[in-house]
């Protein structure tokens, strides 16, 4: 950031600078709010998929490492996920809520 003089600005300058500083001020005890919540869900869908890990996550599961391999084959998405499909492996790997879409499977028509 450059540093300017404080006697070189013009008090206009500065008058408007005032007015926007109090306009657009972080408050912090909004922001800690807005991050217990988000921790509280975050924790709470944390605990709501634990009790369906298998069903999730594992070879009997809803997406099975077959279903994968003969989506995507060798040359497909590469994921830390399709190493193995046993429960154990998967339990310790992130989790990511951000869902991809496959060209191949377009759903309109």
């Amino acid at each position: 950031m450059i540093s300017v003089p404080r006697d070189s600005i013009p008090p206009a300058l500065e008058t408007a600078a005032r007015r926007v500083r109090r306009h657009f001020v972080i408050d912090t005890r909004a922001l800690a709010a807005l991050r217990i919540t988000l921790g509280g869900i975050l924790l709470f869908d944390l605990l709501a998929r634990a009790g369906n890990f298998d069903l999730l996550y594992s070879a009997d599961g809803l997406y099975p490492l077959s279903v994968h391999a003969a989506a995507y084959g060798s040359s497909g998405l590469v994921s830390l996920h399709a190493l193995s499909d046993a429960a154990v492996f998967q339990r310790y790997l992130p989790r990511s809520q951000h869902g991809y879409s496959d060209p191949k499977r377009s759903s309109t028509g």
